[in-house]
């Protein structure tokens, strides 16, 4: 069996590919970024400090006032997940986490710390 928290939130941004061949993709431009991230909970009871709420509101801090727009540069969907990722399992040494972001909740990427045998084992289990 497997433990886990997870939260979901939104970030606006903008962010552009500079090696694209469009040319609105190559300039900066505007998303709504959606986040959902899962983190191994495994040992944590109902009285413990790390509840979902708090969770999630560590996860959005990491992008600064929830009332700016947030400029992730040149980094793609993967490249943010990657960040939050490292991000996530340093601060919680020990534990998996998984990231998945996409640009206005369509396309996206998912990338996982520790979690992968969980969930290979999880999809053999249940077909």
């Amino acid at each position: 069996m497997m433990q886990a928290i997870f939260c979901r939130f939104q970030i606006v941004g903008v962010h552009f590919h500079p090696s694209a061949t469009d040319v609105f993709e190559r300039s900066r431009h505007r998303h709504a970024f959606h986040f959902e991230v899962v983190l191994n909970a495994a040992g944590l009871d109902n009285d413990d400090e790390l509840t979902p709420v708090r969770f999630r509101q560590f996860c959005v801090d990491q992008f600064g006032s929830s009332t700016s727009v947030f400029d992730f540069d040149d980094q793609q969907a993967i490249g943010i997940a990657q960040w939050l990722g490292k991000l996530l399992t340093e601060k919680f040494e020990g534990r998996g986490v998984r990231v998945a972001v996409s640009e206005d909740g369509e396309n996206g990427a998912v990338v996982t710390y520790g979690l992968e045998s969980v969930y290979d084992e999880e999809d053999s289990t249940s077909g």
